[in-house]
C-alpha cells in the first residue's frame, strides 16, 4: 500500500473514532449541558441545584431537550477535529516517529478547532434555541430541521461565530496539549493505558472549558438572540458582549455555569477520549 493510501486510511480512522467518541460523550453529559446553558443565559441565575430541580419538574425526557443538535454537533466536531489535528501535525512537519511536543499539540489543536467551527456553528445556534426558547418546540418531530431552516432564512446560521472561533480555536489547543501532556505524565505512574486515557481526557476537558468559559457565556447569549425581532441581550460584537457582561453583572457572570460545566466536562471528555482510543485500537491504528 502506498504512503498516500496509508495516510488516507489514518485520516479515515480518525473520522470514525472521533465520531463515535464524540457521540458517546454528548450522551453522557447532555443534562448538565442543559443546566449550564440555562445558567449562562440569565442575568440573575438560580443556583445549580434549584435550576436542576426546575428543569426536572417535567418529564425525565426534558433533561434531554435539544439533544439532536449536540449529538450531530459532537459527531461533526470530533470527526473534523481529530483528522484536522492529525493533518495540522503533518503540515507543521512533526516526525511520525516521536510523540507530539507541547507546542505542536497546542498549535495543531488551534488549527483543528478553527476548522470545526465551519460545521458546528449552525448546529450550536440551533442547540441553544432548542434548549432555551419554548417557541422552538424542542422534542417535537422535525424541531431541529425547522430551527435550522428558520435560522437560515433569518441569515443567522453563523450567529456568534467569532465567539465560537475564540472558544474552539484556543480551546482545542489547550484541550489537545493538556491531554497529550497528562497522558505522557500518567503513563509513567500508572500501568493501565485505559485508566490513563480516561482520566487524562476528563482532566483535559475540565482545563479546556475553564480556560474558555467567558467566550462560551458570550456565545450562548449571542446565539440565543439569533433571528429574534426583539433580542434579549443586544450584543453587537464579541468584545462588546464580554465588556457589557463584566460591567453590568460583574466578572463572575462570565463564568456562569462553571459548576455544572466542570461536572459535565470530566465524564464527557473522559468517555470521548476513552472511546476514541479504543476505536483506534480496534482499527489497529495504534
Amino acid at each position: 500500500m502506498t504512503t498516500t493510501k496509508l495516510r488516507e486510511n489514518a485520516y479515515f480512522r480518525e473520522v470514525v473514532a472521533g465520531s463515535i467518541g464524540g457521540a458517546s460523550g454528548v450522551l453522557v453529559g447532555h443534562p448538565l449541558d442543559l443546566l449550564k446553558v440555562n445558567q449562562q443565559n440569565h442575568r440573575n441565575p438560580l443556583s445549580a441545584t434549584l435550576l436542576f430541580l426546575q428543569l426536572f419538574r417535567g418529564k425525565p425526557s426534558d433533561l434531554f431537550r435539544g439533544l439532536l443538535p449536540p449529538i450531530v454537533n459532537g459527531v461533526v466536531y470530533q470527526a473534523s477535529m481529530f483528522p484536522g489535528y492529525r493533518l495540522a501535525l503533518d503540515l507543521i512537519g512533526k516526525p511520525s516517529d516521536r510523540p507530539e511536543m507541547l507546542w505542536e499539540s497546542a498549535l495543531a489543536g488551534v488549527l483543528a478547532g478553527l476548522l470545526t467551527t465551519i460545521g458546528t456553528t449552525p448546529l450550536e445556534v440551533a442547540k441553544i434555541k432548542l434548549q432555551l426558547d419554548p417557541a422552538a418546540n424542542a422534542g417535537h418531530r422535525g424541531a431541529t430541521t425547522r430551527q435550522l431552516i428558520a435560522l437560515f432564512r433569518a441569515g443567522q446560521l453563523y450567529s456568534g461565530w467569532p465567539a465560537m472561533a475564540w472558544r474552539d480555536g484556543p480551546g482545542t489547543g489547550v484541550y489537545m496539549a493538556a491531554y497529550q501532556w497528562l497522558k505522557a505524565q500518567g503513563s509513567t505512574m500508572v500501568s493501565s493505558r485505559e485508566s490513563v486515557e480516561f482520566v487524562s481526557g476528563g482532566l483535559a476537558g475540565v482545563v479546556c472549558w475553564l480556560s474558555i468559559l467567558p467566550f462560551d457565556t458570550a456565545k450562548t447569549r449571542m446565539q440565543f438572540d439569533a433571528g429574534v425581532a426583539s433580542p434579549m441581550h443586544r450584543y453587537q460584537s464579541l468584545s462588546k458582549a464580554l465588556a457589557s457582561i463584566a460591567r453590568e453583572e460583574g466578572v463572575a457572570a462570565l463564568f456562569s455555569g462553571w459548576k455544572p460545566l466542570c461536572m459535565r466536562a470530566f465524564p464527557v471528555n473522559a468517555v470521548t477520549f476513552f472511546v476514541y482510543e479504543r476505536i483506534l485500537q480496534a482499527l489497529d491504528y495504534r
